[in-house]
């Protein structure tokens, strides 16, 4: 089956997201580092302190979101793209991940 990624967006800030998209957000951070932060929390610009040896606890600049539809435009995944070479596959507006 060929998809398609669309609607990328940059994801900079919470308003942007929907209540599932911000669970999703935080299974993905948490999988990334181990460390479970809220959503609100991963995309603030965090303080010299926050850093572990895996580098910023914060996603802001580096967390991107796409909608992955087939050639009909049916919407089956939420794809995300995380601190540069991480990546996540939901199926569509759900928590449960996608085995792509």
């Amino acid at each position: 089956m060929a998809l398609k990624f669309t609607d990328k967006r940059e994801i900079t800030d919470v308003s942007q997201l929907t209540e599932i998209q911000k669970r999703q957000l935080e299974e993905v951070a948490t999988k990334y580092d181990g460390n479970y932060l809220s959503a609100e929390m991963r995309l603030e610009k965090l303080e010299q302190e926050c850093y572990n040896n895996k580098g910023e606890l914060g996603f802001s600049g580096h967390c991107y979101h796409w909608r992955v539809t087939d050639f009909n435009d049916t919407y089956l995944y939420d794809a995300w793209l995380y601190m540069v070479d991480f990546r996540t596959f939901f199926n569509a507006n759900s928590t449960e991940k996608a085995g792509l």
